[in-house]
Parts: structure tokens; C-alpha cells; sequence
């Protein structure tokens, strides 16, 4: 049987059109940006449709480089973050960088968990790391085995009171606030109820930017902030439950639109309103944030607000490719969100 004939980078750029140094400079990571977009685009779809292989250790002894990433989440299978790590996964991939996946233990041993990730992916030589924590406030806790490696690194939602001298991403909660109340706003709603997690509730990290831009969007409209309207939580094991309750209070007041910390306290609040013989969104509209699934399918289905999860990682896969660059990352960056409009804001004719 013949042997297949081996394709050389030479073979890809006559395929590409290109010359073989443009090859060479995508293959090597291209640091110093010499090609185009476009160009890159080409090179890596002749390098696929001739099925060609790189000598990655060869590479790797030339350039030093591994042309890994690093990649460590909290709860590695869950949507949320996988829906980051997919879009961060994108950008690099786009770039001739592959990923190596680490996990987060939770709980009280979450700082120790993180430091042996960081030590695991360290030793195999990544470029550099991405580390997608949960969105409570920490401390700079386990990130030790980074600070002297030299290894640059994106933090993603990791809330600290100390500087950390790492990039840093987050997913884009103040906002997505801001957006819900807006939106509630311009369809003439004036007493905007929040359930959520307030700065005397204790709220750290995602809840309270969710809280600051909850008040925030009050004031862009010009809307008051009333106090009794305002519900918190110190900790929620239900929160199905807890919307349920807080709805049946809430009554009281005479709120025309409800919004909630997540989806499912805004299942809960609509499950209560329609017990209740309520009208949504004609007497209380209501709004919750993620955009799960299953808002689509509740009755009626429920407004929220996406939080754009891979455009989020596609931000730190992108944060990080400058850092491998050589640029500095001196401010941190938020992701984008954009309310999805459903029935339980905009009536009928949407469901």
C-alpha cells in the first residue's frame, strides 16, 4: 500500500496563496501581528482541508512556547460556565491555541483546590491561564502559585477588595440591572420592585453589582428608589420558594413590575401572581436575569435579561492573547447583556 504523501507548510501556503513565511508566522502565534485576519483565516482553512499537522514539539522547542491555554472553572459541567469557557475556548482557537481544562473544588476548600489547578497546568508549560471563578468576593485567595511564575492570566468574575495583578473579566451584572429597569421603565412602569441581595442584606460580588444597577437604572429613568419595594435575601436554599413569598408581600404595596436577582426567583413570582388572579404584565410585569431555557416555556414566558456568556469569554480569551503579547492589562473588562423580551413584560401579542 503507498504511502500517504506528508503535507509541509510549504504545500499549505501554495494551497493558501500565501507565502511560507505568512504559515510560519500563524503557526509560531503570529506575536508580533504581521498577519492579517483574513490571511490567518485562509492559512488555517487550507491547513484543514489538507489535513495538515503541525510538529507541535517541534514548535514548542523553537518557539518556547506550548501553544496551550490553561482554562480552570468552578463547577466544570455546569451551563454558566461552560458557556464561558466555550467562548474563550473560540478565541484562542482562532489563534492556533489549544486548551487544557482544570476544575475548582467549592466549599471551604476552594482556595487549596485552586492553588493545586494552578500548580497541575503550570507544570505543563501553558502560555497562560484563564481562571472562571464563582462571583462571590475573595481575596486574592489561592492564586499564590501565579504571582511569581511570570505566566500572564485572566481572571474572570473574581471579585477582590485587594489589587490583583492579573487581568481581569467580568460578566456584566451592573449592567444587565440597569437594562431590566430600563426596559421595565420605558414600558411606563414606575414602582419597580427588586428581589435580590441588597448592600445591608450582605450582598459581595455579582449580587451587589446586580443591587448598584438595579439603582442605577431607577435613577437613568428618573424613577424613585422606595425602600419597601426593595427585598433581600441573606442566603436562599430555595429560591423558587422565596419569589412565591416575596411575590405574596409584595402585593400589599402595589408594585407594577418585579425584578429579580435570577430566573428562578422570577418563577417563583410568576407562579404566585398567577395564583392570585394577577394580571402580567397588564398589572405586574416581571423581569429576571440569565435567561435560562426554561423562561421561554413558563407561563407566560418570562422576560430576561442574556448575559451574553461566550461574548464574556470571548473577552478573556482575547484579554489574554494581547497579554501573551506583551500589552499590559491595566482595567478590568465587563461583558455585554441584552434583555430578552417575553410576555411577561410586553403582553400578549409575544407570547
Amino acid at each position: 500500500m503507498p504511502r500517504e504523501k506528508k503535507i509541509t507548510s510549504k504545500m499549505v501556503a501554495e494551497y493558501a496563496g500565501v507565502s511560507q513565511t505568512a504559515v510560519s508566522f500563524v503557526l509560531n502565534g503570529d506575536p508580533q501581528g504581521k498577519v492579517s485576519s483574513q490571511t490567518k483565516r485562509r492559512i488555517r482553512k487550507a491547513m484543514q482541508e489538507l489535513n495538515y499537522k503541525p510538529n507541535l514539539l517541534a514548535r514548542s522547542m523553537r518557539t518556547r512556547k506550548t501553544q496551550t491555554i490553561g482554562i480552570i472553572t468552578t463547577g466544570i459541567g455546569g451551563g454558566w460556565f461552560t458557556r464561558i469557557v466555550l467562548g474563550a475556548e473560540q478565541a484562542l482557537r482562532e489563534e492556533g491555541y489549544h486548551i487544557l481544562l482544570g476544575s475548582i473544588s467549592p466549599g471551604p476548600t476552594k482556595a487549596k483546590s485552586m492553588m493545586s489547578s494552578i500548580d497541575l497546568l503550570l507544570s505543563r508549560q501553558v502560555d497562560g491561564l484563564i481562571i472562571i471563578t464563582g462571583s462571590e468576593s475573595q481575596n486574592g485567595e489561592g492564586l499564590s502559585p501565579l504571582e511569581n511564575s511570570g505566566v500572564p492570566a485572566v481572571l474572570v468574575n473574581y471579585y477582590s477588595e485587594q489589587e490583583i495583578p492579573f487581568g481581569r473579566v467580568y460578566v456584566g451584572y451592573r449592567e444587565a440591572a440597569i437594562r431590566a429597569v430600563e426596559h421595565l421603565a420605558g414600558l411606563g412602569k414606575e414602582r419597580i420592585a427588586f428581589l435580590g441581595k441588597t448592600m445591608e442584606g450582605g450582598s459581595t460580588g455579582f449580587t451587589r453589582e446586580i443591587y448598584l444597577g438595579y439603582k442605577a437604572g431607577l435613577a437613568n429613568a428618573s424613577l424613585p428608589y422606595i425602600q419597601e419595594l426593595v427585598h433581600s435575601f441573606v442566603d436562599v436554599t430555595e429560591p423558587y420558594s422565596w419569589g412565591m413569598e416575596m411575590a405574596e408581600e409584595l402585593l400589599a404595596l402595589k408594585p407594577d413590575a418585579i425584578y429579580c436577582l435570577n430566573d428562578h426567583i422570577a418563577f417563583g413570582v410568576l407562579a404566585a401572581l398567577r395564583k392570585r388572579g394577577i394580571l402580567v404584565p397588564e398589572e405586574i410585569a416581571v423581569v429576571g436575569n440569565d435567561d435560562f431555557e426554561a423562561a421561554k416555556f413558563v407561563d407566560p414566558p418570562l422576560t430576561s435579561v442574556d448575559m451574553m456568556l461566550e461574548d464574556c469569554g470571548e473577552l478573556a480569551g482575547k484579554l489574554l492573547l494581547k497579554m501573551l503579547d506583551g500589552e499590559e492589562a491595566q482595567t478590568p473588562l465587563f461583558g455585554p447583556a441584552q434583555v430578552k423580551a417575553r410576555a411577561s413584560t410586553v403582553g400578549i401579542l409575544e407570547r
